[in-house]
């Protein structure tokens, strides 16, 4: 298991249970705790510490929250839970939308497929053909996690020993997009709101698309409210309520970067 993911999966935790604390208190001392509120999705009202306000505003019930996640879980292809927004993992999370860190770890790979850059690995066996994350993937091959079969990371056939068959690398490289051959190049990557390519024109990893979108632009996942923790370089990201933001615990010989981010849409 890759070190950098147990952290995250570890840390998403540990954010769960502190929210769920800072919730619990403050249903005790909110002298306004009877106060209902309707849910944007399903027009039920419930009591306002039992709604989720994502982070375009609008409130969710957690019923609402389970029924998206599910929902993108099943889609093909896959389509991210949404509101106004990507609704991040973490928010997901919190609201219990995943039943197990297993779960958890199949959505963020639904993710990655979808806002990588890179032309994506597949499992060489026509009767598996699943995504191979990047965390099960080495310099030269990947192995699926669904049947455990290898797979050359060139050729996109069966691992081997040697070169790749020069027809079979022509053959792969010609069905490559050019455009993503250039995103790759250039290490762009893609939205996970609106999928459009987009340029860091510098700063730190925050950045935000056109669409409106904040995402992290070293791994790709949404940043929202709940905060974010970059399993790629060990940023923490905190967003806070006026839409400003602040990046919390820099990597290590980072302290002197600049706290500011943006994106364009190409």
């Amino acid at each position: 298991m890759n070190p950098a993911r147990n952290t995250e999966r570890v840390a998403s935790m540990e954010r769960v249970q502190e929210y769920v604390r800072q919730q619990e208190q403050l249903k005790e001392n909110d002298p306004d705790r009877e106060i209902k509120k309707a849910c944007t999705v399903c027009i039920e009202e419930f009591l306002v510490h039992d709604l989720y306000q994502l982070d375009c505003l609008h409130n969710h019930c957690a019923d609402c929250i389970k029924a998206s996640a599910q929902l993108a879980m099943e889609s093909a292809p896959f389509v991210p839970a949404k509101c106004c927004q990507v609704i991040t993992r973490d928010f997901l999370a919190k609201a219990g939308a995943f039943s197990d860190e297993e779960e958890m770890d199949r959505y963020f790979h639904k993710m990655e497929e979808i806002t990588s850059p890179e032309s994506n690995l597949y499992c060489h066996d026509k009767h598996c053909n699943a995504y191979i994350p990047a965390e099960k993937r080495t310099q030269r091959i990947g192995e699926c996690a669904k049947c455990q079969k290898k797979t050359c990371k060139d050729c996109r056939l069966k691992s081997h020993f040697g070169a790749c068959d020069p027809a079979n690398l022509k053959k792969e490289r010609q069905s490559e997009d050019v455009l993503f051959k250039l995103a790759k190049k250039k290490g762009w990557k893609r939205c996970p709101n609106c999928l459009h390519i987009v340029q860091k024109a510098g700063g730190c990893s925050h950045v935000t698309c056109q669409c409106g979108q904040s995402f992290c632009y070293a791994c790709g996942e949404p940043i929202g409210n709940a905060g974010h923790r970059c399993p790629v370089t060990g940023t923490d990201f905190l967003d806070i309520a006026d839409e400003d933001w602040n990046w919390i615990h820099p990597p290590e010989g980072d302290e002197d970067a600049e706290v500011e981010g943006g994106g364009v849409s190409e």
